[in-house]
């Protein structure tokens, strides 16, 4: 059996890439080197790679060169940097298809709880199962005109209050941000991990806390709704995409599914009876 290996970038791939993409848009290397405002001899290093380029000289490269947000996360990576972030307009023709394969998603996984999120943990979309849930057991979220994962779970107006054990939970969610935060100093992730850590309920010892909760996919919650029996979930985040290749946008598949598989024919008996919207709802 072949063993697989993970995909590595090649040295000399950013100077590869920057000349494909300039004898693509059919530019000489005197053009290019003008409208980025730089010199011939230091364009000719970075296309043989004997130089590596900043990260805005990599912007102009890309604004000159009229690249969409993957091509220039390759650029990005090629160089050593980390992938600009990426905002999905659900409503714009450059994302029809991606959004088209997110709503077949998030309706294949009804009854079960659902949301794309962005790499700040922000509600881009949601599903029923989960337009049911926070009416019902956070209706000021329900109500907002954004969420955020993180504050579902951290605030009294989200789940927190029905949360047996919440202080673990969310010191493995801020641990995954601060993360992040070390990993690509995302302005928004920044300015969330800044909000979090400023909050006196945080446990002081959430590093270690944090490290014994996270698995692989996601985390355990334990849960006690009003009227209803403990109950445990899983909490699942997958990337969209492949992962293989470090220029796909940052969007994730965060879903929540009962640990006893069993109470599925309940959770989809409650979603049945259920008839309420959400400006997040795409079907």
């Amino acid at each position: 059996m072949m063993e697989k290996v993970a995909l590595k970038i090649s040295q000399g791939a950013f100077g590869r890439l920057l000349r494909f993409w300039r004898k693509t848009r059919g530019l000489s290397q005197e053009a290019l080197a003008y409208k980025i405002d730089t010199s011939l001899r230091h364009f000719s290093f970075l296309e043989t790679g004997k130089s590596l380029p900043s990260a805005d000289l990599i912007e102009r490269v890309a604004q000159e060169l009229s690249l969409n947000i993957r091509e220039t996360n390759n650029l990005l990576a090629a160089a050593g940097y980390a992938a600009r972030s990426f905002e999905l307009r659900p409503n714009s023709p450059e994302h029809q298809w991606l959004t088209q394969s997110l709503i077949a998603t998030l309706k294949g996984l009804d009854p079960y709880p659902t949301m794309i999120i962005d790499q700040c943990g922000n509600a881009k979309m949601i599903n029923r199962a989960f337009v049911a849930m926070v009416h019902h057991y956070a209706p000021l979220v329900a109500d907002a005109e954004s969420f955020n994962m993180i504050d579902l779970i951290f605030t009294d107006r989200g789940f927190k209050p029905f949360l047996i054990g919440w202080e673990d939970t969310i010191c493995a969610l801020v641990l995954t941000l601060q993360q992040d935060v070390l990993m690509y100093q995302d302005p928004c992730s920044i300015k969330l991990l800044q909000r979090i850590l400023k909050e006196p309920s945080l446990p002081k010892d959430w590093r270690k806390r944090g490290s014994k909760q996270m698995n692989v996919t996601g985390f355990v919650t334990t849960t006690q709704f009003p009227g209803k029996e403990i109950e445990q979930q899983m909490h699942v985040v997958h990337t969209v995409g492949a992962t293989s290749f470090v220029s796909e946008p940052k969007l994730m598949i965060y879903t929540i599914y009962p640990k006893d598989f069993s109470a599925g024919r309940r959770w989809q008996a409650y979603l049945d009876q259920f008839d309420g919207n959400h400006h997040l709802l795409p079907y």
